[in-house]
């Protein structure tokens, strides 16, 4: 077997096997980043408000963030952690979409600049030299959450990096929209990202190698998304899911709120559901009850 070269910022690597359960604790201790990613957060948690959709939106990126950081993932992983992502946000009743997307990086105070990703993304057995992000159109926020691979955001442990655009219209065409620009600024980097088609995305997931971590990428997903449901439910006052405007996140919130929780022997998180005269139920954010009305989960199509 050939051995491969040291990745370059912005190749990823889809990593057959990872494990599916992001829940899962490291042995190994804390460390600078893992505390910052959990300062995030907390932060995040106690202080955007339930009416801001990024509250819901903002909660999985960051979880998987502090998992990444818990379990010393690699940062370069960002075709899989995207994919996982938009199954998380399905769940959630969020629309989602993958991204290719070409990211220009300046630091105002040295004039250092970086460019990363490509509009046009190529396959190299199983690396892609390319990047992808998370684009949420309905609420106009992007996520990327492998941001501090690039050498000029990590010196500033600035990621993951979370943008907040205008929503797209409701006549959005995953398929065929492409977002000229879609700028941040982060003291002291300007961020620029450029988002290809859904079509040029295409290059990225129907490759063979992303194809084989269907299952892996739906099983990361529903543990995501029952992490981040966990979060919500257990840091915000009763009663805060009332204001929430995304429904069926709402009603998930609600329903776990006073469930006890544990953890299956492989790590991953559920809510435990007492029955009478029977085994405690043990569910994740797609099996717990909602009321009559609440939106249904959606499909994803990768």
């Amino acid at each position: 077997m050939p051995k491969r070269r040291r990745r370059a910022p912005g190749h990823s690597r889809v990593r057959p096997g990872a494990s599916g359960n992001p829940a899962r604790r490291a042995l190994s201790g804390p460390d600078n980043v893992e505390r910052r990613a959990r300062a995030r957060l907390a932060e995040h948690l106690t202080r955007t408000a339930a009416s801001d959709p990024l509250l819901i939106t903002a909660t999985p990126a960051l979880f998987l963030s502090l998992v990444s950081a818990t379990m010393n993932a690699p940062s370069e992983s960002c075709i899989d952690d995207c994919a996982a992502l938009v199954h998380a946000y399905a769940h959630l009743g969020v629309r989602a979409h993958v991204r290719a997307a070409a990211l220009a990086i300046v630091n105002v105070r040295t004039g250092a600049v970086g460019s990363h990703g490509a509009l046009l993304p190529e396959w190299e057995d199983d690396r892609v030299h390319g990047h992808a992000v998370v684009w949420l159109p309905g609420q106009g926020h992007l996520f990327d959450v492998t941001a501090e691979q690039f050498p000029l955001i990590a010196a500033h442990e600035i990621g993951p990096v979370i943008v907040v655009a205008d929503p797209a219209p409701e006549h959005y065409n995953a398929e065929h929209a492409v977002l000229e620009r879609l700028a941040v600024d982060l003291d002291p980097l300007s961020l620029e990202y450029v988002l290809a088609a859904g079509e040029i995305t295409r290059i990225l997931l129907d490759h063979p190698v992303v194809r084989g971590q269907a299952d892996n990428y739906r099983r990361r997903g529903v543990n995501i998304a029952t992490a981040a449901v966990h979060l919500l439910a257990r840091n915000l006052p009763p009663g805060a899911e009332h204001d929430m405007p995304l429904r069926r996140a709402a009603a998930l919130v609600a329903a776990a709120r006073d469930l006890p929780d544990t953890h299956t022997s492989d790590g991953a998180l559920r809510f435990v559901l007492a029955r009478p005269n029977a085994r405690p139920q043990l569910l994740d954010a797609s099996q717990l009850p909602l009321p009559d009305g609440t939106p249904p989960a959606l499909q994803v199509c990768l």
